[in-house]
């Protein structure tokens, strides 16, 4: 008798496929990703790929999900690292911010991805629930941060007149945007290459960290 085929087993068969597709997304672009792609470099048939994944909506937002797992991972390192050494909320924060940083100049694919998922998003419409564990990781990530906050207040290194969760959406879709248009592949003006790319992030790194630590001018 054929063995059963269990949720538990087919969710285990996606879950292989997601890596692979998201591999390819940051090779090639998810505009220039195909499901025929997807379906050769995992060694299965265009068939067998729609039978898991039944549109590209479908495995493209569990590759950003899983994208994101990967930085979350990376970002609590980075603040237990921190709180190992003995380090203060600011000290935390600047260290977590700079991952942005060391991101752009190291792994530029980054933000590539997440300006085409941005665009995939806005052509195909998912509907809220299917974004929800996609949400609930940043969610993850901002917990991240707001206890690096917390620690910076409660220690006297951070200001306490900080509104957390507009200013640490501010602060984050500056650094991520800014990454988004400074990581394109090709300049669209000549006035794009006036200003060092990586000073530019360097800046805005900067006058985040400034805010934070209440020495920025007027703030």
């Amino acid at each position: 008798m054929r063995p059963k085929f269990t949720e538990e087993k087919k969710e285990s068969v996606k879950a292989s496929i997601v890596p692979k597709a998201l591999d390819l997304f940051y090779q090639k672009g998810i505009p220039d990703v195909a499901m025929m792609d997807i379906a050769e470099k995992c060694s299965i048939g265009i068939a067998t790929l729609y039978r898991y994944f039944k549109e590209k909506k479908a495995i493209v937002i569990p590759s950003g999900t899983l994208l994101w797992n990967r930085k979350k991972e990376e970002f609590e390192k980075i603040y237990g690292q921190g709180i190992k050494s003995g380090k203060d909320g600011y000290g935390i924060l600047k260290n977590l911010y700079s991952y942005f940083l060391e991101l752009f100049e190291k792994e530029p694919e980054f933000f590539r991805f997440l300006a085409d998922f941005d665009a995939f998003l806005l052509r195909e419409k998912p509907e809220e629930q299917e974004m929800d564990a996609y949400d609930s990781v940043l969610g993850e990530i901002k917990d991240v941060f707001h206890k690096a906050v917390t620690r910076g207040q409660e220690d006297g290194s951070v200001r306490k007149d900080i509104d957390f969760g507009p200013t640490y959406y501010s602060f984050s879709k500056a650094l991520l945007g800014l990454g988004e248009k400074l990581s394109m592949k090709k300049d669209l003006l000549k006035s794009d290459r006036e200003a060092d790319k990586e000073k530019q992030m360097e800046t805005m790194l900067k006058a985040v960290l400034e805010y934070l630590k209440g020495t920025l001018i007027g703030a």
